[in-house]
């Protein structure tokens, strides 16, 4: 679709040139026989200019395009109209011109909530960060393999990120049997306090996206979709929205594993390979097994989350599996990199998530 786009554009561009040379009889153009005024030239040039000048913003990914577009839409359409009988057929550019300029104001707008969210992200903290004499006298008290895990990761040996910055990719479906349908994301985290913001893009079909944002601010969860950046599809909150998205920040700590330290989380040694951990955060308590490998990668998380279907929620068996082979280094820290997501339903296995941690960067005050 964005090729599809820039080539309308450029086409777009290049008639509203030929109008412009018409005016000022620079090249005999047989076909188009009334008249252009050298004034009314000049716009023709303008719009083919502003085009072009929109063209390189939506080409460069600069999400304020739409706004000189709309104008130059306006512009066009109005000099299509004075020379309707030769230039008519330019409405259809200008249409599609419209329609795509309506998703770029739904992706600014995302954007922009993005932002606004941004400020509650690390806005305060309920929980406070141990000195180094505290943090290591919480190591000891530290189930012997949840020990192994933060030694392994040498994340202790790294400054405590005030937040994360994470690009991942991969692909989902809706159904156990549906299609994989690949999927582009970024995530920021808040390590100190339970919160993150995530935006997805997934690719449903050739030319048509959704755009998915979940949120968890201030012991709120949200899960907003919308067709094409626009059409709402979902938005989804409440108590049960809270918990799955409180257990999701705590299934990620693997990602930030200094968290593991935070007086809200208790541990349990269950036995040589497995931990459990308890967390309270607000008026909300999660729980989750951890399962490591024996040299202190992770193998799996699996908890009781809240599951939707048809409006109804259930509790089922919730699991993160670590591939094979799926740790990389980022920032000096050892993570779990390559990941599948399933729901454990009573009546079947759902294998809904693949998903690649392809970029991560820590960033302090």
């Amino acid at each position: 679709m964005k090729h599809f786009f820039f080539i309308v554009l450029v086409l777009h561009a290049i008639i509203h040139l030929v109008g412009f040379i018409k005016s000022f009889n620079l090249i005999e153009i047989s076909h188009l026989t009334k008249p252009i005024s050298r004034p009314l030239g000049i716009m023709w040039l303008f719009c083919s200019a502003m085009f072009f000048f929109c063209l390189y913003a939506f080409w460069v990914g600069y999400l304020w395009w739409w706004m000189p577009t709309i104008l130059t839409v306006v512009i066009s359409q109005t000099l299509i109209i004075l020379d309707w009988k030769e230039a008519s057929y330019g409405t259809i550019a200008n249409l599609i011109i419209i329609l795509a300029v309506t998703v770029g104001v739904g992706q600014w707008s995302l954007e922009n909530t993005i932002k606004e969210k941004m400020k509650y992200l690390t806005n305060s903290s309920q929980l406070v960060l141990l000195e180094r004499e505290q943090g290591e006298k919480r190591f000891e008290e530290l189930p012997e393999m949840v020990k192994t895990w933060l030694s392994n990761s040498n994340a202790l040996n790294q400054d405590s990120p005030e937040k994360l910055f994470l690009k991942q990719s991969g692909e989902m479906r809706t159904s156990p049997d549906g299609k994989w349908i690949p999927f582009k994301s970024r995530q920021w985290i808040n390590p100190n306090e339970p919160a993150f913001i995530w935006k997805a893009e997934v690719n449903i079909l050739p030319g048509f996206h959704l755009s998915g944002m979940d949120s968890y601010l201030s012991g709120k969860g949200n899960m907003n979709i919308r067709l094409m950046s626009v059409i709402p599809i979902a938005n989804t909150s409440g108590s049960e929205t809270d918990q799955g998205s409180l257990l999701r920040w705590l299934a990620e700590m693997v990602w930030y594993p200094h968290a593991a330290l935070h007086q809200s989380i208790s541990w349990e040694e269950l036995d040589s390979t497995k931990a459990r951990a308890k967390m309270s955060f607000g008026n909300m308590e999660v729980e989750g097994v951890f399962s490591f490998e024996k040299n202190g990668d992770l193998r799996s998380f699996i908890a009781k989350r809240y599951f939707e279907k048809d409006g109804e929620f259930t509790l089922e068996d919730w699991e993160i599996t670590v591939n094979e082979d799926g740790y990389k280094s980022f920032n000096g820290v050892r993570i779990p990199a390559d990941l599948k997501v399933k729901w454990n339903l009573s009546d079947g296995s759902f294998h809904w998530l693949n998903m690649q941690v392809d970029a991560v960067e820590w960033i302090n005050r």
